[in-house]
């Protein structure tokens, strides 16, 4: 019997697996194999899900006799394999880069793995039995879960300590927190995308329906947390009132592949997606049109994107190592790339006065830079320790920059000297 199913991100690609052990995958267009089916020698134990990596080399899967197993597709063959003994293991995860893998347990605890090592990094208590999933946050320093009762925790890795608490007695698959900081926001099993508030667990807000739209897979909030960007598997972005719960715009296509980002201009009327199409698309939020043609010139996919200048011009960041300016309502290239990396840029961030920039790659470095000039002079270059760096975000006041990388830490630089604080 078939016991999960998953599709790709793009919605490309259909995982399954079966009770007694075997997974496949297809193309969803047409059905043809994109690998041959293999047995995961479950050893006996009924294979009751699975969770592929973001490349989909790894594969984790649990049986119902208390095992966590990790299994290499492309080379057909089991990694590893974790038992814990009267605990069986009710969801898995991965990082972003595959790195380490979060699994819970019916012994009440959530642990983190390595994935190349196998060893236990983190394992704290929960006090909560049989989690239905379990999620990173985008800069890893949290985790999400949602328990079999419908119950959703925002758990902070440092203190291993619940910081959020909602009861709605569904199944939950994606949780964001707003802007303020004061509620968190969720896309449950009944297609409706749900609003909390984060001290009282009360639903506030009018539910949004997302039935027609696919499955959520984004959400972004504009700075007043009034518009809610939702962008879904079929590569569509709806606009939403937040705070009536009306739909605005079903369905704004412009994307052909799976969008990475979405960025509100400050004054919200202006709305940046991107990802893996390498392109970027500008959206008016009152008539819901593009203001132009898509914006073209990246050659791999694109990982961020600012507002400039109020909202004049556009920053934009790519796996290309490259840096683009863009006039925000021709789509116009201004100047030449900036060529700062060697490497994939993987996150950039712009202070709310828009006066400083900061951009990260793939081996650690982080630069400062003015974006009104596009020079690096004067402002201080830093390492993170020759690990991709996941994210950026500025202090309010533009002094301090926040940075996660690839080795699990989480820094805080002194914008002006460069300094560790």
């Amino acid at each position: 019997a078939v016991s999960s199913v998953r599709f790709t991100a793009d919605s490309a690609i259909l995982q399954a697996c079966t009770a007694d052990g075997y997974i496949g995958a297809w193309h969803a267009a047409t059905g043809s194999e994109v690998c041959s089916v293999q047995n995961l020698d479950v050893d006996g134990g009924i294979l009751s899900t699975m969770s592929p990596t973001a490349t989909y080399q790894y594969l984790g899967w649990i049986t119902d006799d208390d095992a966590l197993g990790l299994w290499d597709i492309k080379k057909n063959e089991l990694v590893r394999k974790h038992y814990i003994r009267n605990s069986n293991p009710s969801s898995i995860t991965f990082s972003r880069d595959a790195s380490i893998v979060a699994s819970c347990w019916t012994d009440d605890a959530i642990h983190l793995w390595a994935l190349d090592t196998g060893s236990l990094l983190e394992e704290f208590p929960t006090g909560v039995e049989s989690f239905s999933v379990l999620r990173f946050s985008p800069d890893e320093t949290q985790l999400a879960s949602g328990s079999s009762d419908g119950t959703i925790y925002l758990w902070d890795r440092s203190s291993s300590k619940v910081i959020a608490k909602a009861e709605t007695h569904l199944q939950h698959s994606l949780l964001m927190v707003t802007p303020d900081g004061k509620g968190f926001i969720t896309d449950t099993s009944d297609a409706t995308i749900r609003t909390y508030d984060v001290e009282s667990g009360d639903e506030i807000n009018p539910r949004q329906n997302s039935r027609e739209f696919g499955a959520a897979e984004l959400l972004a909030y504009s700075s007043d947390s009034k518009l809610l960007a939702i962008a879904s598997t079929d590569h569509a972005i709806s606009l939403w009132d937040a705070e009536l719960g009306v739909c605005l715009a079903e369905k704004m296509p412009g994307h052909t592949d799976q969008i990475r980002f979405l960025t509100f201009s400050k004054d919200r009327q202006r709305l940046v997606s991107g990802g893996n199409d390498r392109t970027l698309c500008v959206w008016d939020t009152s008539t819901h049109e593009m203001v132009s043609k898509p914006f073209r010139g990246h050659t791999s996919e694109i990982r961020g994107a600012h507002f400039l200048g109020g909202r004049k011009r556009i920053v934009s960041c790519s796996y290309d190592t490259c840096i683009r300016i863009w006039e925000t309502e021709s789509g116009e290239s201004v100047g030449s790339p900036l060529t700062f990396h060697g490497l994939p840029i993987h996150a950039l961030a712009v202070t709310d006065k828009q006066d400083l920039a900061a951009s990260g790659s793939a081996d650690g470095i982080i630069h400062i830079w003015n974006p009104t000039t596009l020079s690096r002079e004067g402002h201080p270059t830093m390492d993170h320790g020759s690990n991709i760096v996941w994210s950026l975000e500025f202090s309010r006041n533009g002094a301090k920059l926040l940075s996660s990388g690839n080795d699990h830490t989480i820094r805080i630089w002194d914008t002006n000297s460069g300094q560790l604080i």
